[in-house]
């Protein structure tokens, strides 16, 4: 995505010359044949297939979740939450429920069942997360009441098999500490507050046999076994500091992050026994990485998206972020860095892989909610 390029030209633009400026994030220069035999073919600006905006005035993106060849966003305006649905390329019907609060970005999740999960504020009562739960019929839908001291900073949503985790950095008077949060889908206002954890800055979750959690200071990972404390430490190198994990129902996890020089994206392997197996590495040419997520294609390839911020010129307090889906393969342990785009007034930050294999990422450019196709 070449975010400094102009609108896209109409679709009778035809001109190689001009292929720079139809290079954006939803458009692409596509070679048209025209007769049999013909030495060149000309070409034109035509809508990328792999680009699926979503043009919503005053939306934002809450997240991004795969539901087997299922593919959803979530977005809010004002006091309603959207979920879209993707399949084969085809947009499933959306649906809309009105909420209470102020959304939380990065708090949606999916149910096996494809029951919606979505968080927001209370507007009024300080520390109150509303969970939404809503079926794909609309069949179904409940709040749940979750009683924080002061939610901020970090937190997350994410589904297992069988329960939904909320977790959130909440201040005890003393300091700021990991408070991780779950319910059975079965009966998801049943909440239990699982594990207190300073400096607590992500969770994954592989099953409810274990969960993952990454912690800053010092940076460690650890599991949480049958949802009963204490933590067991996961034996990671000193030179190696953790910033996420991803894992699935398949008994591995990966923890992911940057070697101590900040030069090398890394990731190592978890087997379902605890003990690391695997060690996979990037060395990054980029200025320092900043880890946003991943995602695991089970036994084929781990995914991090990533990005790098640089000055637009030297001197500007005006920055540029450019984006990055890095790909390891599972297999011979190589490594592909796929450019996603840059610009000033875009981002990305949702990164799904669906059943089949195929990678989506999520973001806004220029205003445009958008979902890609990357793989």
């Amino acid at each position: 995505m070449d975010r400094g390029c102009s609108p896209c030209p109409p679709s009778t633009y035809s001109s190689t010359e001009n292929a720079s400026d139809c290079a954006y994030s939803g458009c692409g220069i596509s070679e048209l044949i025209i007769a049999a035999g013909s030495s060149t073919a000309p070409a034109e600006c035509a809508p990328n297939p792999d680009f699926i905006p979503l043009d919503l005035d005053d939306s934002s993106l809450i997240g991004l979740a795969a539901s087997g060849a299922r593919l959803y966003a979530a977005t809010v305006s004002f006091s309603e939450v959207t979920f879209h649905g993707f399949e084969g390329g085809a947009p499933l019907d959306a649906l809309t429920i009105s909420i209470e609060g102020h959304p939380i970005a990065g708090t949606f999740a999916i149910a096996p069942d494809e029951t919606f999960y979505s968080s927001s504020r209370d507007p009024n009562v300080p520390g109150r997360i509303w969970l939404d739960v809503v079926t794909r019929d609309a069949a179904s839908a409940a709040r749940v009441a979750i009683t924080t001291t002061s939610a901020d900073v970090w937190l997350g949503l994410t589904s297992t098999p069988s329960h939904w985790v909320y977790w959130d950095t909440e201040h005890n008077g003393l300091g700021h500490e990991g408070v991780v949060r779950s319910a059975s889908h079965s009966e998801p206002a049943e909440v239990e507050t699982l594990i207190r954890q300073t400096n607590l800055v992500h969770v994954s979750a592989e099953n409810m046999d274990r969960l993952f959690l990454t912690v800053s200071e010092p940076p460690r990972l650890y599991r949480l076994l049958d949802l009963t404390p204490p933590l067991e430490q996961v034996a990671l190198p000193a030179s190696f500091v953790p910033t996420l994990s991803a894992a699935t129902a398949t008994g591995k996890a990966y923890a992911i992050g940057l070697s101590s020089d900040q030069r090398s994206l890394e990731a190592y392997q978890i087997e379902s026994n605890g003990t690391v197996t695997e060690h996979f590495e990037h060395r990054v040419d980029e200025s320092y990485p900043y880890l946003m997520t991943g995602a695991i294609d089970p036994d084929r390839a781990l995914y991090v998206l990533f990005y790098s911020r640089e000055k637009i010129s030297p001197g500007s307090y005006r920055t540029r972020n450019t984006y990055y889906l890095l790909r390891f393969d599972l297999t011979s342990k190589d490594s592909t860095l796929l450019h996603l785009g840059s610009g000033e007034n875009s981002w990305m930050e949702a990164l799904e892989v669906k059943s089949d294999g195929s990678v989506y990422v999520a973001g806004v450019h220029d205003g445009t909610l958008f979902v890609r196709k990357v793989y």
